[in-house]
């Protein structure tokens, strides 16, 4: 019994592990804003000026930002201090030019789909850069987690990786976590997540991380969801939302 409460924790699977965990949450963000756009495109009609506000900024206030950030995390901590320690193909890294290239023609088509002016044919053009971006980012992900994943657990402890996670948790703005959760159904699931593959302390866990999931289920994700559905006039404005 000693013995077994005492066992060294070890790494998760490759399924549970964050690295893979946050790429589930960027598959899911682009899935829903690709069925978004679709969904536009399919009415033949120009989107609402609500739903046009709505997809302006939680595109530039949550999806860019996230894979911002994302990427930089991965080039600021975890690649140098992997680099290290074992030799990380360098097209992991020089991939994620070509991806930001494709996120900012994502960015600027949908920026001409929502001002005024903005019709279908904008709508289109937006739904193109969309899948286009979407078809070089999810085998990218993809990659690092059949070739990025297996470095990091055979060259550093669980502890020394779990070191590497806390950096990047403590860098985050405060929906970030409940973004990277987003794709963990039901609150109970995501605690025992964040307690036992994140490694967050209880006390952390429920005077922190909860509050922050509860706020991004009642604040951000009704807005994602509500466009894809087409109900956006329904969800509260990421510009009006409180504190």
């Amino acid at each position: 019994m000693g013995a077994e409460c005492c066992k060294p924790r070890e790494h998760p699977s490759v399924e549970d592990d964050g690295w893979t965990r946050v790429h589930d949450a960027i598959r899911l963000d682009l899935d829903d804003l690709e069925a978004t756009l679709r969904r536009m495109k399919e009415t033949g009609m120009t989107p609402s000026a609500d739903e046009k506000e709505k997809l302006l900024e939680y595109f530039n206030t949550y999806h860019y930002r996230f894979i911002e950030t994302h990427h930089v995390h991965e080039e600021k901590t975890f690649f140098p201090a992997m680099s290290e320690r074992c030799e990380v193909p360098e097209k992991m890294s020089a991939e994620h030019k070509d991806l930001m290239d494709a996120l900012h023609a994502v960015q600027a088509s949908v920026g001409a789909m929502c001002a005024e002016e903005g019709g279908p044919a904008e709508v289109s053009d937006a739904l193109d850069k969309m899948v286009s971006y979407s078809g070089i980012m999810k085998p990218h992900l993809l990659e690092e987690e059949q070739v990025g994943l297996p470095l990091l657990h055979q060259h550093f402890t669980p502890k020394e990786a779990d070191a590497l996670v806390a950096k990047v948790v403590k860098e985050q703005e405060w929906w970030e976590l409940p973004m990277f959760l987003r794709p963990i159904k039901g609150l109970a699931a995501k605690q025992a997540y964040c307690k036992s593959i994140l490694a967050i302390p209880t006390p952390v866990m429920f005077l922190v991380i909860t509050p922050a999931i509860k706020r991004y289920s009642r604040e951000i994700e009704p807005i994602i969801n509500g466009l894809r559905a087409g109900v956006a006039d329904s969800t509260p404005s990421v510009a009006t939302t409180s504190v």
